[in-house]
């Protein structure tokens, strides 16, 4: 049998003739190395394939990094999907000496400016991730950040800001998507429509992405976006060979349709119970995810290795969309 013997710090300090201590400042960044010796630790670190023990690199350094966590309360079927990857997330961190804080957001209490403001106050949090809708946060995200605060966004970006990193969809994509599903089940040709008019990033992006898609189809064409109450009771509804509903108004919209016009092709996003007992009674035709778990569980990873470890982080890191339908729902539930 062929003994291994594992690489540690103590065996690159012996054969480079380096202190253990100037060995281990190299490899957790702390300076004080002259950059020949430095060059010299990483070539041996290479050439002996060696990986640093994280959790000790974090715990020798006595930190504890304190997360908040801003998300809303709306749309809840969706944010207790990403509380399953923040948590998920949160599992695994803790015991690197992290610890997160959540504030979930209902519309009638306080501001997201005035939850951040309030978290600034505190001068106890190293980092704070945001998914906190339409509100305007430039200017409490620069505060925060001149203060050394770090942020990130997630589900809804704020490019304008000086937030770190983004995790999320890239939603006129999503839109695109949605009429490229619609036109082709309709048979591309026909009166598609958008439902859906909310007053956000989000729900404006994926109407313009869908109804600029739709043009790319000569004998197809799109109107809207309407808000439910306008399309139910619109006078040209019955012409309608499919729909696309871009919020969280499906249930409104299948169930009207139907009962009133049974052979409407219905694209929508998410997966829940309820969507998924309408895709199985043919109802809703396909919905689009987009990996809650995910968007949840990476922004706390990548936030926390930014924090710990200086990793290098993407300044966008855009969520795949999936197509579900009746047949490959189940495995997504």
């Amino acid at each position: 049998m062929i003994a291994v013997t594992k690489t540690t710090a103590k065996t690159i300090a012996e054969k480079l003739g380096l202190s253990i201590a100037t060995v281990d400042r190299a490899l957790n960044n702390r300076g004080n190395v002259k950059k020949e010796t430095y060059q010299r630790i990483m070539d041996m670190v290479d050439e002996l394939g060696y990986k640093p023990n994280k959790l000790a690199s974090v715990l020798s350094r006595k930190m504890n990094y304190k997360i908040a966590i801003i998300y809303p309360s709306f749309g809840q079927y969706f944010w207790d999907q990403v509380e399953v990857g923040l948590n998920k997330a949160i599992q695994e961190l803790t015991d690197y000496g992290a610890e997160f804080t959540f504030f979930r957001m209902h519309e009638a209490e306080i501001s997201a400016q005035t939850l951040i403001r309030n978290i600034i106050d505190q001068e106890q949090y190293h980092a704070i991730a945001i998914a906190a809708g339409e509100e305007p946060l430039d200017d409490v995200i620069r505060e925060a950040t001149a203060k050394g605060i770090t942020i990130c966004t997630f589900n809804q970006d704020i490019q304008s800001s000086s937030r770190l990193f983004y995790v999320g969809v890239d939603y006129e994509q999503a839109g695109k998507l949605a009429a490229e599903l619609t036109c082709k089940f309709v048979g591309k040709k026909g009166r598609v429509a958008v439902v859906g008019k909310n007053d956000d990033f989000q729900t404006r992006t994926k109407n313009q992405g869908f109804l600029a898609e739709v043009e790319t189809y000569p004998n197809v064409s799109g109107v809207g976006p309407f808000s439910v109450e306008e399309f139910l009771s619109h006078h040209e509804k019955d012409s309608i060979d499919g729909v696309y509903v871009s919020t969280s108004d499906i249930f409104e919209v299948a169930e009207a349709l139907h009962s009133q016009k049974p052979d409407t092709v219905i694209i929508c996003h998410d997966l829940n119970d309820e969507i998924y007992h309408y895709l199985n009674a043919g109802v809703i035709t396909a919905t689009i995810t987009q990996e809650p778990f995910n968007q949840g569980y990476l922004v706390l990873t990548q936030l926390f290795g930014y924090l710990a470890f200086e990793e290098d982080i993407k300044e966008q890191q855009i969520i795949k969309l999936e197509v579900v339908m009746k047949e490959n729902a189940k495995y997504y539930l």
